[in-house]
């Protein structure tokens, strides 16, 4: 069995329509090198590979959404 850590973050994140907030979550994420993070209440309801690479960065490029409505809910598993 390996001994490396695969750390999981789950953040309730509040929108991140702003792109300061995307730029924040992909920093986060790089910095605890996260293996899997799940974003909670992510207020988009459309989301583009472009997106999906902004807020995963270069580690984390894929992605499973459940889109929010209209401006509430949303989750992303990257």
């Amino acid at each position: 069995m390996s001994n490396r850590l695969h750390p999981i973050m789950c953040w309730n994140v509040r929108g991140l329509n702003q792109p300061a907030k995307r730029a924040a979550v992909c920093e986060m994420a790089a910095s605890h090198r996260a293996a899997i993070l799940c974003l909670q209440e992510t207020n988009i309801d459309i989301w583009s590979p472009q997106l999906v690479r902004e807020i995963g960065g270069a580690h984390l490029t894929e992605c499973i959404v459940l889109p929010a409505i209209d401006t509430s809910g949303g989750a992303a598993i990257f």
